[in-house]
């Protein structure tokens, strides 16, 4: 699945950033291979806003759709 479908709260590992032209943006925000990623906001049509480690960025849509993950599970319930 593409970081641009993974709701809230989920907790994803990178997989692949398949496009080479998407790989030194990816690296900058700490994501590559193997990063764990916490979705912390899913704006739509707008970014998607992860934590990685102590650091928490904002991925364009379009950086996000070609980013692979795999489910590592569910961290944190949405709050209430």
């Amino acid at each position: 699945m593409r970081l641009s479908e993974v709701g809230r709260g989920r907790r994803v590992a990178v997989v692949n950033v398949a496009d080479p032209r998407l790989r030194p943006q990816a690296a900058r925000l700490g994501i590559q291979a193997g990063a764990l990623l916490l979705i912390k906001v899913v704006v739509p049509h707008g970014p998607v806003v992860v934590q990685t480690g102590p650091v928490t960025v904002a991925v364009g849509r379009r950086l996000a759709a070609g980013i692979e993950v795999r489910e590592a599970g569910l961290i944190v319930p949405p709050p209430t």
